[in-house]
């Protein structure tokens, strides 16, 4: 039988087009990571974008850059974050029930909510995750469900894919 290995990503690492408009592409740090991916035949389970989902994806998808500050601020997005979060987590659970093995659950460094460990505020960087992540997080210890979390750097990518290739080898071999 065949082992079912998976890694849960951000969505716009597959749909660039779910991430805030900026004036330059930056979509070109996604193929490294999805390169990986089909060399070590892993399955690719994304979440749902909080922020492009937020109120519906036609306003969602028109949103302006933010801040974490900015998000804790509106009302219901937090709740938002956390009812995503314990879906997501469900859905992890009972994959894991049905016999997969996750690599991993990656998020974008810098974003208010999938940051892993970074995230940008009007008091410059803090070290400390997302707001969706932190329900994930918070959620998958609840379960006691204990996956690793790496951070995407979209500029600056060789620290996490050497940390992501560790884990696809450890949980391939």
């Amino acid at each position: 039988m065949c082992k079912k290995r998976a890694i849960v990503v951000p969505p716009c690492m597959l749909a660039p087009g779910l991430q805030v408009k900026t004036a330059v592409d930056n979509s070109e740090w996604r193929f490294q990571y999805l390169q990986l991916f089909l060399r070590y035949k892993i399955d690719i389970i994304p979440y749902i974008c909080s922020e492009s989902s937020f109120k519906g994806y036609e306003n969602g998808l028109l949103r302006k850059s933010h801040g974490i500050g900015y998000y804790q601020k509106i009302d219901g997005y937090e709740e938002h974050c956390r009812n995503m979060a314990k879906r997501m987590t469900e859905k992890i659970c009972a994959m894991k029930e049905g016999g997969y093995e996750f690599a991993a659950i990656m998020g974008i460094e810098h974003s208010p909510s999938c940051a892993v460990n970074y995230i940008y505020s009007n008091k410059g960087m803090l070290k400390r995750s997302g707001l969706f992540i932190t329900s994930l997080k918070e959620y998958l210890t609840l379960y006691k469900v204990d996956i690793p979390y790496i951070g995407i750097n979209r500029k600056h990518t060789r620290k996490s894919l050497e940390a992501l290739e560790i884990k696809l080898k450890h949980i391939t071999a």
